[in-house]
């Protein structure tokens, strides 16, 4: 099982109703052409899966149950935590990975844009929106926003830091200030004075 996967525990069900993350390891079952395989969470239901990752706001639940014939056999509304679902990647925008980091327990992000990752996989605190908190997402127009606690458009200051080169053998990092409008920078950033640390 992949670090930070969640393992499955809910009821033994028919093989064909149920796809697991050793069924797909072990080739037992493939994702369909044009999806990967999302671990379901807790909290999760398909109709909010369905939305975060490439069926559109509200979900095509039709085009969803395509995707995942498992669910022909069963009731979609009773899924659980560890069970893999079959999703489209975005063309843009940010959606949840299924894998938890081990260091902080938060669920890791990917961010797309134009159909690819966009960045390197990254974790943060999640919004009752299912959106990141403090981080920055990619919208469905490919922009890159900058979210706050609540996962919303940040609008006001946000505080950061750079990696500004090494001092010694350590990695050396700057603070910096900026202003977000809407999500979006409206000016540079503004490091503190003094030295890096």
């Amino acid at each position: 099982m992949a670090n930070g996967e969640i393992a499955y525990t809910g009821p033994k069900m028919a093989d064909a109703s149920l796809v697991t993350a050793d069924e797909l390891a072990s080739g037992k079952v493939q994702a369909p052409e044009g999806t990967t395989p999302y671990t379901v969470q807790p909290g999760d239901n398909l109709s909010k899966i369905a939305t975060t990752h490439g069926y559109g706001n509200p979900p095509n639940m039709q085009a969803f149950y395509a995707d995942n014939k498992q669910y022909e056999q069963r009731n979609p509304d009773l899924i659980y935590p560890g069970e893999t679902v079959f999703v489209k990647p975005p063309t843009n925008g940010t959606t949840a990975t299924g894998q938890t980091d081990p260091n902080s327990n938060e669920p890791v992000y990917q961010n797309y844009k134009d159909g690819k990752p966009a960045g390197e996989p990254y974790s943060a605190q999640p919004a009752p929106n299912g959106a990141p908190t403090n981080s920055e997402v990619v919208d469905g127009n490919g922009r890159t926003i900058r979210t706050d606690g609540n996962g919303e458009p940040l609008t006001g200051d946000y505080s950061g830091v750079d990696e500004a080169g090494k001092v010694g053998n350590d990695q050396a990092y700057r603070s910096y200030t900026q202003h977000y409008t809407d999500g979006i920078a409206d000016g540079p950033k503004h490091y503190a004075p003094g030295r890096m640390f």
